[in-house]
């Protein structure tokens, strides 16, 4: 059985996310060495993207499974992961996910020369770690 974690909610005050930060984000993340966000993939081993500008991910040292969302003003993140790991480890998954969107977002602002990095995260998780 599975758990699902809140959404974290990255939002863009006043506008929508830049050209490119999505698509820069999800190329960081899948390539980061120290947590890696692996694409998971159909069986036909395409990715497993939902709708434009969604796709899924798995973490395997959480056993977790992310979808990463891009809409209007705002990207959500929703985890799923084993009740077991879940009551074990959503405290460290939250804070883990939560360090990478943000490293990511850095990253992708970074290496498409936008000046300005403006957003805000909304974590409604159990593990306290909110706004």
């Amino acid at each position: 059985l599975s758990s699902f974690l809140p959404p974290l909610v990255v939002e863009f005050p006043h506008c929508v996310p830049l050209l490119g930060v999505f698509c820069a984000l999800t190329s960081f993340l899948s390539s980061e060495k120290n947590t890696p966000w692996c694409l998971e993939t159909s069986d036909t081993l395409k990715p497993a993207c939902l709708f434009r500008n969604c796709i899924q991910f798995s973490i395997p040292q959480y056993h977790c499974s992310v979808v990463l969302i891009e809409s209007m003003n705002r990207f959500e993140c929703h985890v799923t992961m084993p009740k077991a790991v879940f009551k074990r480890k959503s405290k460290t998954v939250c804070s883990s996910i939560r360090r990478a969107l943000e490293k990511g977002l850095q990253e992708a602002y970074t290496a498409l020369g936008y000046s300005s990095l403006q957003y805000s995260t909304t974590l409604l998780c159990p593990c306290g770690e909110g706004r």
